[in-house]
């Protein structure tokens, strides 16, 4: 896996690039790789950001974006909005997308019917999310991303929409996504492109060669795909009768997770989930390398994971999503934890704790290890009104949440084998992990 995250402006405007892990290190547009899959979180990027009424909070950035309007950048594949607040759902930036962009609007309920009323987009492409339920597959997202090679097999990303029972203020949600690369021949050697042309032409593979007169046809077993959550009925074979004189055929074994995923299936292997009942998204990219004659019948890439929680959320809320949409695709420990590093607390009629920080975001990373901590919405703001006044703020440098994240890992005896990163990101710096040749192997990171 490779994920690129650029930060837009210094406050929890993101754009995400989720790449196959044969993406090069150097190469200076990841999204227009083929199987990469690109989300721009809560874009606010000038103008100001007015919480009720001019009366009651407006925020305006003290430091200006990396760049002037949306237009800048290349049309995102998603647009993810956290929740309905003008600062993670601006009008005058998200209207600087074109009415006619092809890009799925990703949100929660309250967040789509409000940009449902500025009349700007087309309304088939705003899509709500649900709640998530590990009991209704509905609430889960999903986007199948297309193979980049004719025997390979497609990729997925998911995101599911995580909230507490019970929330004041209306802003303590999560957004947990997930990324599998689409996998292919390229996927199993990561030498170098010169491996492409290694492989046999197509022309070059012959039909299979003929069976023995006397050995019997094997039966055609109808084909599966990976991940459907169920396997075909075994076949089985009518006995002959003893006038053959030959021996009855044994009922051949059904199909197990073992000839697809590699494993064996047992009571001791996560729980996998089945093909949702709701209408799947397909990505738009038709990016294609070259048709490999050998066929992909495994998955050989890890699952990237995300979590992001721009004001903090309770473990609560993350737990089933973790425990059982984590656990079947394999994606834990998590790789990206977006989180705020300080925190803002506010009057209690206006919900109280406003931003988690520090000590709301250390119970996730002792829960989930983390790779990377990515700071979010820390960026100084400007804030006039009747809650500018009665706002206080926790500022917390690099260091301590470095000190404080070793600290809650050693509680836990996990120190000597997990190791979160922490990382904050000025405007228009970019984080990228896992990308090949990134410091001589997968898993590192690097600021660029």
């Amino acid at each position: 896996m490779a994920l690129s995250i650029k930060a837009l402006n210094n406050d929890t405007s993101f754009l995400l690039t989720f790449a196959p892990s044969i993406t090069p290190s150097d190469v200076k547009t990841p999204e227009l790789f083929p199987g990469a899959y690109t989300i721009l979180i809560d874009p606010w990027l000038s103008g100001p950001a007015t919480i009720v009424s001019q009366k009651l909070s407006v925020q305006e950035h003290t430091t200006p974006s990396c760049i002037d309007t949306l237009r800048d950048l290349p049309e995102p594949d998603m647009v993810l909005i956290s929740q309905e607040k003008p600062d993670h759902c601006h009008e005058e930036t998200l209207c600087q997308l074109s009415p006619h962009a092809r890009s799925v609007i990703l949100g929660p309920v309250k967040a789509c019917k409000k940009i449902k009323r500025w009349q700007h987009f087309d309304f088939s492409c705003i899509q709500c999310l649900k709640p998530y339920n590990p009991r209704d597959l509905s609430t889960v997202f999903r986007v199948e991303i297309p193979a980049f090679s004719a025997n390979g097999t497609p990729g997925e990303l998911t995101v599911c929409l995580l909230e507490p029972k019970r929330d004041m203020s209306g802003v303590h949600n999560a957004i947990g996504l997930t990324y599998r690369p689409p996998a292919s021949v390229l996927s199993l050697n990561l030498s170098s492109y010169k491996a492409i042309a290694q492989t046999l032409p197509l022309s070059a593979v012959g039909p299979p060669p003929p069976l023995p007169f006397d050995t019997p046809t094997p039966p055609v077993r109808p084909r599966t795909s990976p991940g459907l959550g169920s396997n075909p009925a075994p076949e089985t074979t009518r006995p002959t009768t003893a006038k053959s004189g030959t021996r009855p055929t044994t009922p051949k074994r059904p199909l197990t997770s073992k000839s697809v995923f590699g494993r064996s299936d047992n009571s001791n292997n996560p729980p996998t989930e089945s093909r949702p009942i709701t209408p799947r998204f397909v990505s738009a990219r038709a990016n294609t390398i070259v048709p490999s004659p050998n066929p992909i019948t495994h998955q050989t890439e890890k699952t990237v994971s995300v979590l992001y929680t721009p004001h903090g959320v309770p473990y609560q809320a993350v737990q089933p999503w973790a425990s059982t949409h984590l656990v079947s695709l394999a994606a834990h420990p998590l790789t990206l934890f977006l989180h705020g590093f300080d925190s803002v607390y506010g009057p209690w009629y206006v919900g109280g704790v406003m931003t988690a920080g520090l000590p709301g975001g250390l119970d996730i990373v002792r829960q989930l290890l983390p790779r990377v901590w990515l700071g979010a919405h820390d960026g100084e703001k400007k804030i006039r009104g009747a809650v500018a006044k009665k706002v206080q703020r926790k500022n917390f440098a690099l260091d301590e949440v470095e000190k404080a994240v070793g600290e809650a890992l050693s509680a836990n005896g996990k120190a000597a084998r997990t190791i979160t990163e922490v990382v904050r990101l000025g405007s228009g710096k970019e984080l990228r992990l896992g990308f090949r040749g990134l410091d001589g192997g997968h898993g590192k990171f690097k600021v660029m």
